[in-house]
């Protein structure tokens, strides 16, 4: 994996590659700092190896670019002819690439993570038991602390910078007992088809997630909330250590015939899946 100073970097590197020069024609580093935080020339073992700018450099670099950039935002032709600037796309661009860009730079900071700090990251879920049918998006996109919100700019976050590991949203409807599912490994914020559903789908009953992997846990779409099984849905945050000698086995030699036994089945089948 690459270091994170160079991530960083390169976030600065691709803003004045795409903001500044293919743009505008202009260009603020010198060209050996431009080659060191490009991608294509060199690959993530070698990086470490690079002559690499430190935290400080950095934050100027990505300030300078930053400001540069700014600056040529307030003289550009948004509905001219240039395929780049026009409607903005340049711009809209850059902000995907950068959200999947921290995506990355936070799978880096998980796997540098030990075992005490698995507590720290944490899942963020809602959920929606009404009389009206309200539709998904006011429950997941709308508000001002809205999950979308919070899946890029969390606040009274320990651990990472986003929760970008996958998000899920489950829903009742009345002519079915079993609950639908959207689930995905990819950003709530970066989901289109979810974006352009959500006003249209109405529930009473709505639970959601944005999901910040346990260290060490792949990022795969069977890992994220809600979870269901026949007509029960349900959510977990955390991780139980050593879940399969220590809890696993418990919960399968439970009594068939035990009142009890559903949600703890149910909770055996989140964590296999």
């Amino acid at each position: 994996m690459s270091p994170l100073i160079w991530d960083y970097g390169h976030i600065g590197n691709f803003e004045e590659l795409w903001l500044l020069e293919k743009a505008f024609g202009k260009s603020l580093s010198n060209r050996a700092l431009y080659d060191i935080y490009a991608a294509s020339l060199h690959p993530r073992e070698g990086r470490p190896s690079l002559d690499l700018l430190d935290r400080e450099g950095a934050d100027l670099y990505l300030d300078g670019v930053r400001e540069a950039a700014l600056e040529a935002l307030k003289t550009a032709a948004l509905e001219g002819g240039d395929p780049l600037l026009k409607g903005g796309f340049v711009y809209r661009m850059i902000l995907q690439y950068e959200c999947q860009h921290n995506e990355t730079m936070l799978q880096t900071f998980h796997l540098m993570q030990n075992d005490e700090t698995c507590s720290l990251i944490m899942c963020r879920m809602v959920g929606y038991l009404g009389g009206p049918p309200t539709p998904l998006s006011s429950v997941v996109l709308e508000g001002e602390h809205s999950l979308l919100i919070q899946s890029y700019a969390p606040r009274e976050m320990m651990s990472g910078v986003v929760n970008a590991d996958g998000f899920g949203v489950g829903w009742y409807v009345p002519e079915d007992e079993e609950p639908a599912v959207y689930r995905s490994n990819g950003s709530l914020w970066s989901d289109r088809s979810f974006a352009g559903i959500a006003p249209k789908i109405r529930s009473r009953t709505v639970f959601a997630a944005v999901r910040s992997a346990t260290p060490g846990l792949p990022v795969e779409e069977s890992g994220v909330p809600p979870f269901s099984s026949g007509p029960f849905m349900f959510m977990h945050n955390g991780a139980i250590p050593d879940f399969r000698q220590k809890a696993m086995r418990p919960l399968r030699t439970r009594p068939e015939d035990s009142r009890e036994q559903t949600p703890q089945r149910c909770s055996v089948v989140t964590c296999e899946r």
